[in-house]
């Protein structure tokens, strides 16, 4: 029996290994492409990256803002690393294009996180209305970010709170009230809704957009 549990014992840690092995590459080679893209085209570019707790919907809420509210994905997927957006926001003033980086909400992989996180333009937290927990962990999140490379400097300028799915009243824990109060703490501008009702995003995405016309100026 002892035999029998220390195999699988290392097979588990191969297994573990293997996946770190692998992460780590997927980590390179997107980093990489991303700073490619970053490079061409003639509108201004900013790197927002979405943070938060597994399961509050930063995956859905990407999906919603880059097809303007045509995809909701009805299965809940995890994110293990990071999932890339690229959103275009025209405006009269200026024309942007937003790289999202939808980050994991494990902390299993939040060390690799530093390659994404490397001088990030705008932060976005999120939690949902329904958890006590993944409101209790904003501040978890935002202390990795601090932690991590972010160039060795402050956190970006524009940071914005995002709660979701407001859809969900019956089943709402944080009040609006919390939400502010919170984003007031921080420091950073509150917004609310539903990633599945496609609510409040654009708000936040057009104000990021405005907010990043601004800095340039």
């Amino acid at each position: 029996m002892y035999n029998i549990l220390n195999n699988a014992f290392i097979f588990r840690r191969l297994l573990h290994t293997l996946s770190d092995k692998l992460f780590f590459i997927r980590t390179c080679l997107l980093s990489r492409s991303l700073r490619l893209l970053m490079r061409s085209g003639e509108t201004r570019q900013a790197k927002v990256v979405f943070s938060g707790e597994s399961g509050v919907g930063k995956t859905a809420a990407s999906r919603v803002i880059v097809t303007d509210g045509q995809e909701f994905p009805n299965n809940y997927t995890i994110t293990f690393g990071v999932n890339l957006f690229v959103k275009n926001i025209n405006m009269p003033e200026s024309s942007t294009t937003f790289l999202i980086y939808d980050s994991t909400g494990f902390d299993l992989y939040s060390k690799y996180l530093n390659s994404y996180w490397d001088k990030p333009d705008i932060l976005v937290l999120m939690y949902s209305v329904t958890s006590q927990m993944a409101f209790d962990r904003i501040d978890h999140w935002l202390r990795l970010a601090k932690e991590a490379e972010w160039g060795h400097g402050p956190l970006p300028k524009i940071s914005a709170l995002f709660a979701n799915k407001t859809d969900l009243k019956s089943r709402r824990v944080i009040s609006y009230e919390q939400g502010k109060e919170l984003a007031a703490k921080l420091k950073m501008e509150y917004f609310e809704g539903s990633a599945k009702s496609n609510q409040g995003l654009n708000k936040l995405m057009r104000w990021l957009a405005q907010e990043w016309h601004q800095s340039a100026m």
